[in-house]
């Protein structure tokens, strides 16, 4: 297929991220924490320009948008925080003549792959910023939050406008190891 156009725009950054979940590095704490950490810096290098969109575009109360960016930007520390719990695997339970037998049932959360995160034009940042960093936070690699708009609705929180243009590279060094 060399020379010619995907008929997916996204296949390229997808066969990436496939490509860096099969090489096993998100499996571990250290590249889980790298990951969200990097959200946090990303929100809070973009906050003044994400809380200047969410006003233009929807002309809410101040606390409203600051709320949205620290909200997501605390996310990140909620689930670090967490992290660890939920790596460990845990005991599930079996027949008991299993157990007599000294059988264990174990439950180990593994991740799935490559993630993508949609949400709406019009809905709050959290709505996107917390699903990417779940899926992050579970080792999984995502593509950048995707939010579904068209031409003639709020320009400034739209993929275009907001995600895009403040931190198009940022978002991407975020999935991906330099």
């Amino acid at each position: 297929m060399s020379g010619e156009t995907p008929l997916n725009k996204f296949q390229d950054i997808f066969d990436a991220q496939r490509a860096l979940f099969a090489t096993g590095v998100t499996r571990t704490y250290e590249w889980r924490v790298d990951q969200l950490d990097r959200m946090a810096r990303m929100i809070s290098e973009n906050e003044e320009r994400f809380q200047k969109a969410m006003a233009k575009d929807f002309k809410t109360a101040s606390q409203e948008y600051i709320f949205e960016t620290q909200a997501s930007a605390g996310e990140t520390e909620v689930q670090k925080s967490q992290l660890r719990g939920w790596m460990k695997p845990i005991e599930a339970p079996i027949p008991r003549f299993l157990a007599e037998t000294g059988h264990k049932g174990m439950i180990y959360r593994e991740p799935y792959g490559v993630a993508l995160i949609i949400g709406p034009f019009n809905g709050p940042l959290l709505l996107l910023i917390r699903p990417a960093l779940a899926a992050l936070a579970a080792g999984n690699t995502c593509k950048a939050p995707v939010k579904v708009s068209r031409s003639d609705l709020p320009p400034a929180t739209t993929l275009a406008g907001s995600i895009s243009n403040a931190s198009r590279s940022t978002v991407r060094a975020l999935m991906m190891r330099e």
